[in-house]
């Protein structure tokens, strides 16, 4: 897959663009994908997605900043796995005061060579977010350039979105996350040394940092598997402030890695959160802790086994 970091850029054939944010690259954004691989069939063109380098939020005064869902990184892997042939990724920043018209013009129609764009019902575009559905139609089909609007996507009675995802999350239901992402959702970040807590009580675990404004899943116990050099194993991850044994003022995430000993400190490493076990909670004492987290182990245990009896 080909990645483009500047709006000058050229292409030297037609595209199917979409566009979007793309956080998460939900189930909705990824019918937006099944859009454009439908269109390309049978072509020499590229599936082309346009997005940014951060969220919009991050760049506009007097708008709160959202937390991010998956880093760049994750979304580059997920994009060449859908079938995405270019990713046109820019700053906000650059492109925010370009009035609509010129945008579709300058952008869309010179520099990618769009001849097919695909976008959801609800999608603004330009200086002040002036661009509608309306607008990019009339501008593109006057010149025989294809506009594909796809409706509304849902799951249950609500439309899947990324906000509602990140209210998933925040909320510890991890299994709504996951059936709106279509995938379980996974943290990214290296191992760090922590203050070797669990270590003396015989529970080593492997603390994460994670550097980009995430989303915060709910403080507690998750049922979770870590991805190290792609190998795959189950874990008990501890999201929170440690009340028992800390006075902590940032969450720390905490991952005890079912049977395995080994160093791995400044490794990078992926996990996978699939399921709130309990709510963070301040022990009476280190000894009532210790009992606990055994018994959040054997728990896991259970889950492990139970899914590999399917």
């Amino acid at each position: 897959m080909k990645i483009i970091m500047s709006e000058k850029y050229q292409m030297d054939q037609d595209t199917i663009v979409v566009l979007g944010n793309f956080d998460g690259i939900h189930r909705g954004h990824q019918s937006l994908l099944e859009m454009a691989r439908a269109e390309k069939e049978g072509t020499r063109r590229a599936v082309l997605v346009f997005t940014f380098q951060s969220h919009p939020s991050h760049d506009l005064p007097g708008r709160k900043a959202i937390r991010y869902l998956f880093s760049n990184q994750q979304r580059i892997e997920i994009f060449e796995a859908l079938g995405v042939d270019t990713m046109y990724s820019v700053p906000f920043s650059n492109v925010k005061n370009i009035p609509a018209p010129r945008f579709v013009q300058e952008i869309l129609i010179d520099h990618l060579r769009a001849s097919t764009i695909i976008i959801g019902h609800d999608f603004r575009f330009g200086a002040e977010a002036k661009g509608d559905v309306s607008l990019l139609k009339s501008i593109c089909e006057s010149i025989g350039i294809k506009v594909v609007v796809m409706g509304k996507k849902s799951f249950g009675e609500e439309r899947i979105s990324s906000t509602r995802i990140r209210d998933a999350i925040s909320q510890g239901d991890l299994l709504e996350a996951e059936h709106l992402l279509g995938r379980p959702y996974q943290l990214s970040g290296h191992v760090i040394h922590g203050k070797k807590l669990g270590r003396t009580m015989g529970i080593p675990t492997a603390n994460l940092e994670m550097r980009l404004p995430y989303v915060v899943p709910k403080f507690g116990v998750y049922f979770s598997q870590v991805f190290i050099e792609n190998q795959a194993y189950y874990a008990v991850t501890s999201i929170g402030l440690n009340p028992t044994v800390d006075q902590r003022i940032h969450p720390s995430i905490e991952i005890h890695i079912l049977d395995f000993n080994e160093d791995i400190y400044d490794t990078q490493v992926r996990l996978n959160l699939f399921q709130l076990l309990r709510k963070e909670k301040k022990f009476s004492d280190l000894d009532e802790l210790i009992h606990q987290i055994h018994r959040d182990i054997e728990q896991v245990r259970k889950m492990v086994y139970k899914l590999r009896d399917l």
